[in-house]
């Protein structure tokens, strides 16, 4: 429908392999995948997808929006423009990929480029943008995963203003084991706009609240260079 163009609900347990689709102009989410069953997505593309969804879409993942017992895998796949492109009301979602609670998440090769908040917009309270916040790119939240030469470029976010309550990077992990491996960081933006709230909150590139010894997250061989974060 127009809220999402593609749910995969498998409470059966059967893998399922997409390759070679385009998804765009989902209104909310792109794909949402739940219940058991592995996904595999390989040379895929998510473009545009909830840039004009304003109030109501507080979830996540404009692009993926991903839970259940089951491994997701991305190969090649390109994340572009799943970006808020209006002034919101309330906040609006976290990043492109959202994924809570799976199994095992495992991204190779993968593009993510201007997704988060539009580069059009500018940021501040009172454009009610910051509202945007929670992750521009890519959030693992309790879901082990790996991300391999994988390439952010351009993304952007904001912690929410009013009560500051969000983290927000283009790469968040949080909870669970994640091994980040020669991957390129450019030109992302993690701030708030607002001068009287620059150092209250949890804002970077990448993010990590990792949260027991039971989680270790290790970043290798990574360049991370000409971004813009304020925390």
């Amino acid at each position: 429908d127009a809220f999402e163009t593609m749910t995969v609900a498998n409470p059966k347990g059967a893998p399922i392999e997409l390759e070679r689709i385009v998804f765009t102009r989902a209104l909310k989410h792109g794909l949402v995948k739940s219940d058991t069953g592995d996904l595999t997505l390989r040379d895929c593309a998510f473009v545009g997808n909830g840039t004009t969804w304003n109030t109501g879409n507080t979830d996540g993942g404009r692009a993926i929006k991903g839970s259940g017992a089951a491994r997701i895998v991305c190969t090649n796949c390109t994340f572009a423009g799943n970006a808020i492109d209006l002034n919101v009301t309330a906040y609006t979602g976290k990043a492109a990929v959202w994924l809570s609670g799976m199994t095992q998440a495992d991204f190779t090769d993968c593009l993510f480029v201007t997704n988060g908040i539009a580069w059009s917009r500018p940021l501040g309270n009172e454009q009610k943008i910051c509202y945007s916040a929670g992750g521009s790119a890519l959030y693992l939240y309790s879901t082990p995963g790996t991300v391999t030469r994988c390439r952010f470029v351009g993304n952007r976010d904001a912690t929410m203003d009013n009560y500051e309550i969000f983290p927000s990077g283009a790469l968040i992990i949080q909870g669970a084991r994640c091994a980040v491996s020669n991957c390129l960081f450019v030109a992302n933006e993690s701030t708030c706009g607002d001068s009287s709230r620059l150092i209250t909150q949890s804002r970077g590139t990448i993010l990590v609240g990792a949260g027991t010894a039971a989680a270790p997250v290790e970043i290798v061989g990574c360049t991370v260079a000409y971004n813009l974060g304020n925390g």
